[in-house]
C-alpha cells in the first residue's frame, strides 16, 4: 500500500482586479476609491519595472490570472496539481490586483505617511479582508487567508484581528520592517498585539519583500542583497526580547526566505547569555548551543544589550 502525500501550498497569492473592491469598501470611501481606481492602470503602465513585470506575467499565464479571484477555476487548477489546501497572501502579480491604497509590499509609504494616507490604507485593507473571507468560505478547509491589519493603531488592529478570526481567516501579515512604529523588540507597544494573536491562534506570517524599502530603480538589486537579513530580523527581535517566552503559543512563519536565511538562524542558535548578563558568543556548536530563549533572564535582558554571532557558526546545510 502506498502512503498518500498531503500537499499544502504555503505561498499562494490572491486578489481582485482593483475596481472590484468597490462594494467591499465602506461607502464613505467610494468617491476617493473611484479616483484611485481610475489612476491605478495608468500608474502601472507608466512605471517601467511594473510594465515589464506585467508583460512577462501575462505572457506566461495569459488568462490564467483569473485564477487569482475565480474560485472554481482556482480549485480546478489546484486539484490538477494535487494540492489540497493553500495559504494565501495578497497581490496577484501586478498593480491592477493590488490591495487599494495599501503599501503592505513596500516600505516607501510607511516612512512619511500622513493620517489621511493611513486612513485610506486601512479602508482598502479592510475591503481586501472582507473579500478574502468570502473567498475562503467558498472552499471550507482548503484556504487559509491572511488578514492585513492597521499596526499603527493597535485598538483597530485588535478589532480587525478578532473580526478576521470570526470571519474564518487564519493568520496575519507581518511586515519585516515598519519604519514609523517601534521596533518589534519594543515590549511596551507590541505586547497587546502578541497577546491577541496568541489568543486567536493567528500566526505571524513574514513574506519575502513585505515591508522592505522601495529603492526605486535599484530595488531588484538591493532586495537580492538584503532580503536574507530582512527576513530573519523579525525572528531575532522576537527571540531576544523574550516574546516567545511570554507567549509560548505564538508562532512566526517565514515564507519565501532566501537560502542564506537558514544560516543566519543557525548563528542565532549559537548566541547565549554570559554570566555577566550580556549576550555573547557561545563556544559550543550551533547545534548544541544553549538557546537564547532559555537564557533571556528578564524579558529584555538579551536584546537590551549587545549580541554577537558565534564564530563557530556553520552553513545551514548542517541543520538537515
Amino acid at each position: 500500500m502506498t502512503d498518500r502525500v498531503l500537499l499544502v501550498s504555503s505561498d499562494c497569492h490572491t486578489g481582485l482586479p482593483v475596481e472590484r473592491y468597490r462594494p467591499y469598501l465602506d461607502p464613505s470611501y467610494r468617491d476617493d476609491f473611484d479616483d484611485y481606481a481610475s489612476g491605478i492602470s495608468n500608474l502601472a503602465l507608466r512605471e517601467g519595472a511594473s510594465r515589464l513585470s506585467r508583460e512577462r506575467f501575462l505572457a506566461r499565464y495569459g488568462e490564467r490570472i483569473e485564477r487569482a479571484w475565480d474560485s472554481s477555476a482556482r480549485l480546478e487548477d489546484l486539484e490538477q496539481d494535487g494540492v489540497v489546501a493553500e495559504v494565501m497572501f495578497p497581490g496577484a502579480g501586478f498593480k491592477e490586483t493590488a490591495v487599494p491604497w495599501s503599501d503592505i509590499f513596500s516600505g516607501r509609504g510607511t516612512r512619511n505617511r500622513t493620517p489621511r494616507a493611513r486612513e485610506l490604507a486601512t479602508a482598502g485593507e479592510r475591503a481586501y479582508n472582507r473579500w478574502l473571507a468570502e473567498f475562503c468560505a467558498e472552499a471550507p478547509g482548503r484556504r487559509v487567508g491572511l488578514a492585513i491589519v492597521p499596526l499603527h493603531d493597535l485598538d483597530a488592529a485588535e478589532a480587525e484581528l478578532r473580526w478576521a478570526a470570526g470571519a474564518g481567516l487564519g493568520g496575519v501579515m507581518f511586515p519585516v520592517f515598519h519604519y514609523d512604529l517601534p521596533e518589534y523588540c519594543d515590549e511596551t507597544y507590541w505586547e497587546r498585539f502578541w497577546s491577541a494573536c496568541e489568543e486567536l491562534g493567528f500566526a505571524l506570517h513574514v513574506h519575502g519583500g513585505v515591508g522592505l524599502p522601495d529603492f526605486g530603480r535599484h530595488t531588484a538589486a538591493m532586495m537580492g542583497l538584503e532580503l536574507d537579513y530582512a527576513m530573519t530580523r523579525p525572528f531575532w527581535h522576537l527571540v531576544f526580547s523574550g516574546v516567545f517566552d511570554r507567549h509560548p503559543n505564538l508562532h512566526l512563519v517565514m515564507t519565501e526566505p532566501p537560502r542564506h536565511s537558514r544560516y543566519r538562524l543557525s548563528c542565532t542558535a549559537s548566541t547565549s547569555t554570559s554570566p555577566a548578563g550580556d549576550t555573547a558568543p557561545s563556544t559550543s556548536s550551533p547545534m548544541h548551543a544553549s538557546s537564547p530563549r532559555a537564557n533571556t533572564g528578564t524579558a529584555s535582558a538579551t536584546w537590551a544589550r549587545r549580541s554577537w554571532p558565534a564564530p563557530s557558526c556553520r552553513p545551514a546545510t548542517s541543520w538537515g
